[in-house]
């Protein structure tokens, strides 16, 4: 029953404002930096894995 009555505060507390959302070039390029910086190594396994495979068929 609590948490029936916790999740229907904080959904009545997210309708009651609207929240705008605003996002500029640099929080998308940060953000693309952060993508890059957290995939990047494992994308360059998966590519490095790919190659090794495709030379041993």
């Amino acid at each position: 029953m609590r948490n029936h009555v916790l999740i229907s505060v904080l959904l009545l507390t997210t309708l009651a404002c609207r929240p705008t959302l605003t996002i500029g070039w640099g929080e998308v390029l940060m953000l693309g930096i952060i993508i890059a910086v957290l995939l990047g190594p494992f994308i360059l396994r998966v590519i490095r894995f790919w190659d090794e495979f495709r030379r041993r068929k």
